[in-house]
């Protein structure tokens, strides 16, 4: 069969056009969240919120390592991360003389990273939960 030049214009013509309905018929594929190369702020920490304009933050570089500032200290670590299960093992933590209220944040914090197991998204949040499934730690994205 041959084509004239108007036919082939049509053809191809209609073939992005079926494209283009196809695209938008087809469900739209959602970017997988990750917790890697992302900074993270805590927004409740075991239930009991956090101190107002105290940034207790957790960094997970894109290679896995862990950092972040515990509240007036700075952590970091190595935890292991497969699929949806996270646990952190001991954190290098600096010991700098902190306000009791900070320290008290600072520990149960700390505390809450240990009792880690798990981890999932829920809307904007992150929330890290213990091996019963209870939330630990409720962050928010900050950077990347």
């Amino acid at each position: 069969m041959l084509f004239s030049r108007s036919n082939t214009k049509k053809h191809l013509l209609s073939g992005v056009v079926g494209l283009a309905m196809l695209s938008l018929m087809a469900p739209m594929a959602v970017a997988e969240e990750s917790i890697l190369g992302a900074t993270w702020l805590a927004e409740d920490i075991k239930g009991q919120g956090v101190i107002d304009n105290l940034q207790t933050t957790l960094e997970v570089s894109r290679d896995g390592a862990v950092s972040g500032l515990a509240g007036c200290n700075r952590f970091n670590g190595a935890p292991t991360i497969d699929g949806q299960a996270i646990s952190f093992g001991p954190l290098a933590v600096t010991r700098m003389a902190c306000l009791p209220a900070v320290d008290a944040q600072e520990d149960r914090f700390l505390e809450a990273l240990s009792q880690t197991h798990s981890y999932r998204f829920e809307g904007s949040f992150l929330l890290f939960l213990n091996p019963e499934g209870e939330e630990m730690i409720r962050f928010t994205k900050l950077s990347h």
